[in-house]
Formats: structure tokens, C-alpha cells, sequence
């Protein structure tokens, strides 16, 4: 597993990284944000065990937002209404715990919440043993944060890729959370899959799933010139992949994106502890994961057809699916914008393809695409591109025979 195989499609995984800044100031809440308020209860903790001072709401790539917690262990914060973690630090920003609503999630669903509620109350959130049990569960029945069955498997799934982010918050090993540094670190996880040749009629739900093709990592350093070296990650197994220089798109010019493939053999990003090199100086820091992540945190978009007429592609029909083979409404369990590309050609590589890009929504499963007949006889695949409401990326990859 020391070897490095790129795959197809890998050149063609749109890498959206949403980056944003620390903020410890306090704002009203609006139609965009809601109030999160507790109390941490901290008499269980051992007498080695720092008390919390402040909590984080803490988000994709870095994106942590402080609030104060007062001498009765209360706090208050109008955060945005995106899913995020809750962590509790102590007055030298050292971890004390995490927030965990039981069953696997760790995470607060905040997007699912109605926007005619303004604020949740955790109540009292006991802390022990490095997690934040609260008397409040929004996901139990009758809380703020209403998901179906299908919803709640699906989220669950998703906030595991998104619980090994926030059980490594001190990358760098210095005692110190790293989005309260002057050296914040960001990683993410992702995967691409291979749906195989798109049939000319529906295939139904019961057709083939797509499989898994290759693993993806993003690890995002401040002020480091981007691929000054190239990185490289060493796996539990001792294998070792270097970062492969392809352009990854960030909203923050300071941010440096090191993007890795992970080579087809792995089913999962194993468990155990990963490091990464770079820099010049250079720079290390490592991170540890407690169990596999498989290719079943992933929603894929399956059973890709193209409707025809007469020889033209006239639409584009998909199912978003879990790889159990679950049927699943993804309106509330992607990022709003996903990126359909139709590729068509005379070139037998990607850079010599025409790329036909359209942006659609996570409710929506067809598109209206009308290529010419010329165009329609030399496609050469789709991507259908999305981000999940953490920002892990999924790729699902059709290719014409």
C-alpha cells in the first residue's frame, strides 16, 4: 500500500473547501443564525481534568466560533444554521470535551432545525471523559431537529467523517487548539465512485450501485506557499502518498490545500495514527483516527440514464442513494449547489474534452442538457459532484464505454 494509483476520475473531483476565520464576538441572532444555549456541568470530571472556560461551535475547515462560559458553567451562541460541533475548552484553549447526542452523532443538526425556531436549550450537559452528554437532545422525538429515519442514517454517517475532525483539533501536538493559533490546520475527507457506462433507460431503483474508486484527503495549512513541497502522508499501515499537485479551489487566498488520492486497494481510511511532512522547515503534524471510516459514509448519486431523442442526450436522470442501496431525499443532507459536468470530445484525455458544467440543487434528480448529435456522439462521461453538509466531498463518475 506504499504505491499511489490515480484513478479517471480523480482528475475531475471538483475540491470545494469553505474556509472561514475564528470569531469570539456575539451577534443577534437572525433568519440565518440560531441561539444555542446550556449549562456544563463539570463535577464529574476527574481532578486532573482542566473545568471548561469557553466553548467553540465549531466547523468545517477551522471555522470556530468562541463564547465565554460563566461562573455557573452557562453560555450562550447565535451561530449560523449549519451543522456544528460543540466543544469545550479550559482557560489555555486546552480540550476538555465534546458535545454527544448518543448513537454515533456528535454534531448538532442545526440545518434540519425549523426556521421558525429561534433558539435551543441543551439544558444541563454533564462532562466526563472527554464528552458533553446534555439533558436536551434536539434529535430525540419532540426536539427542534425533526429527521426521518433515512435522514437520521444518513446524517449519522456523515458526522462520523466530521467526529475524527473534532477529535483532532491540536494537529501540530502543541498542547493548543489549533483554530485558536496563529497556525490553523483544516482536513477533510472524500471519495469518488464509479457508476460504469450510463444506460439509455431508467434501470430502475433496484439497478447496480456505483462503487468505490478511490479515497480523497484535503489537508489545508495557513500561510504555507501551496505545494512548497509537495506533502506527503504516512498511513497506519506505513504506506506513504504524496500530495498530487492537483488544483484545489479555496475561498481563502492565505489557505495552502495539499490534496491526496489514496489508491484503490483501500476499502476505508483505516484506523490508527496518519503523518504528514511538508514545508521547507519542515513541518509535521499528525492526526489519529479510533475507527475505519468506509465508503458507506458517502452518498452517491446511482442509477444514472440518459434519455434520448432520436440521437441527441436530451436529459440526465439520477437517484441519490446510501451504498446500502437506501433510497434517499437528499434536499437536506447536501450543500446547496451540486455540479453536474458532461464531457464530449475527440481526445482520448481529459484535456482534450469539452466540459459542459450545470449547477443544480440537492432536491432536484434530472437535468435538461440537449447536446447536439456531433456532441452526443463523442461523450465521454458525467461527474455528478457534491458536498455533504460538513463539506466532505462526493464524487459519482459515469464513462462511456
Amino acid at each position: 500500500m506504499g504505491t499511489k494509483r490515480r484513478s479517471s476520475s480523480g482528475a475531475f473531483m471538483l475540491v470545494g473547501l469553505l474556509l472561514g476565520a475564528v470569531s469570539g464576538c456575539r451577534s443577534p441572532a437572525g433568519p440565518d443564525t440560531i441561539t444555542v444555549r446550556g449549562q456544563s456541568r463539570s463535577d464529574a470530571l476527574t481532578t486532573s481534568e482542566s473545568r471548561p472556560a469557553k466553548v467553540l461551535a465549531y466547523r468545517d475547515f477551522g471555522v470556530a466560533q468562541a463564547a465565554p462560559i460563566d461562573a455557573d458553567g452557562r453560555f450562550t451562541l447565535d451561530v449560523a444554521r449549519t451543522p456544528c460541533g460543540l466543544v469545550f475548552i479550559d482557560s489555555a484553549d486546552h480540550f476538555v470535551g465534546s458535545l454527544s447526542l448518543a448513537a454515533g452523532i456528535e454534531t448538532l443538526p442545526l440545518s434540519m432545525v425549523d426556521a421558525n425556531v429561534a433558539a435551543i436549550d441543551l439544558r444541563t450537559i454533564t462532562l466526563s471523559n472527554g464528552l458533553g452528554v446534555p439533558q436536551h437532545n434536539p434529535i430525540e422525538p419532540g426536539g427542534e431537529a425533526v429527521l426521518s429515519e433515512t435522514e437520521l442514517a444518513a446524517y449519522r454517517l456523515q458526522s462520523s467523517l466530521f467526529s475524527a475532525i473534532l477529535r483532532n483539533l491540536d494537529m501540530n501536538g502543541d498542547d493548543v487548539i489549533d483554530a485558536l493559533s496563529d497556525r490553523p490546520y483544516g482536513m477533510m475527507f472524500g471519495a469518488d465512485f464509479a457508476g460504469g457506462p450510463p444506460p439509455t433507460a431508467d434501470p430502475g431503483p433496484a439497478g447496480p450501485l456505483p462503487q468505490l474508486n478511490v479515497f480523497h484527503f484535503n489537508f489545508n495549512d495557513l500561510h504555507i506557499a501551496v505545494q512548497t513541497p509537495l506533502a506527503v502522508i504516512t498511513t497506519p499501515d506505513g504506506g506513504s502518498f504524496t500530495a498530487d499537485g492537483q488544483p484545489v479551489v479555496s475561498r481563502d487566498p492565505n489557505w495552502s490545500p495539499y490534496h491526496f488520492i489514496f489508491q484503490t486497494g483501500w476499502s476505508a481510511f483505516a484506523a490508527g495514527s496518519y503523518a504528514i511532512d511538508y514545508g521547507t522547515e519542515p513541518r509535521h503534524v499528525q492526526f489519529e483516527l479510533s475507527s475505519s471510516l468506509g465508503s458507506g459514509n458517502f452518498i452517491v448519486a446511482a442509477n444514472l440514464w440518459m434519455e434520448m431523442q432520436g440521437a441527441t442526450l436530451h436529459k440526465l436522470h439520477w437517484r441519490w442513494k446510501m451504498l446500502d442501496g437506501s433510497d434517499l431525499d437528499a434536499t437536506r443532507l447536501l450543500r446547496p449547489d451540486v455540479t453536474i459536468q458532461v464531457f464530449y470530445g475527440d481526445g482520448p484525455r481529459p484535456p482534450q474534452w469539452i466540459q459542459r458544467p450545470f449547477t443544480m440543487r440537492p432536491a432536484d434528480t434530472e437535468v435538461l442538457v440537449d447536446l447536439s448529435e456531433e456532441s452526443t456522439q463523442k461523450l465521454k462521461a458525467v461527474l455528478v459532484s457534491a458536498n455533504d453538509l460538513f463539506g466532505n466531498m462526493y464524487g459519482t463518475f459515469y464513462a462511456m464505454p
